[in-house]
């Protein structure tokens, strides 16, 4: 009995888990780039609402503080977005920070939201729903843009 359970269950919390995708947990900006681009992708099978936050670091561990940042230095589009199910979106990352010999690091923040639906016929009264508020953070590393050797 136990053996047909354990198969059900755990394929039953695999399909419920998909959500947010963001790629690489770690990305650079080589010298020469001015934007780099991370797809977010939506696994669920229903419609999420996305949005985008950055905080520049003083290190790209998980203990780095966060530094003051200059109004502009960078600048990302879209910042709130909404994903239909299997559906991705680019946001773009643009540097127009200073052009010296230091490395910058940012913890990007992507949150994921449901976005709101109707309830048609009273389905939300039958049937038991949590929604959950899930928080991705990833680091972008701004390589130095003059580079010495």
């Amino acid at each position: 009995m136990y053996r047909i359970l354990w198969p059900l269950l755990a394929g039953a919390l695999v399909s419920q888990a998909m959500a947010i995708d963001i790629g690489a947990m770690t990305i650079a900006m080589a010298p020469k780039e001015d934007f780099i681009t991370r797809t977010v992708t939506n696994n669920s099978t229903s419609p999420k609402v996305y949005e985008v936050q950055m905080e520049k670091i003083s290190d790209p561990t998980a203990t780095g503080q966060a530094a003051p940042t200059i109004p502009g230095e960078l600048l990302f589009a879209p910042k709130r977005f909404t994903l239909h199910a299997k559906h991705a979106q680019n946001v773009k990352f643009y540097y127009k920070g200073p052009a010296d010999a230091l490395e910058r690091y940012y913890r990007i923040t992507f949150t994921e939201s449901p976005a709101a639906q109707i309830d048609e016929g009273g389905q939300a009264l039958r049937r038991g729903a949590v929604e959950v508020k899930l928080a991705l953070q990833s680091i972008l590393v701004v390589r130095p843009r003059q580079v010495h050797f």
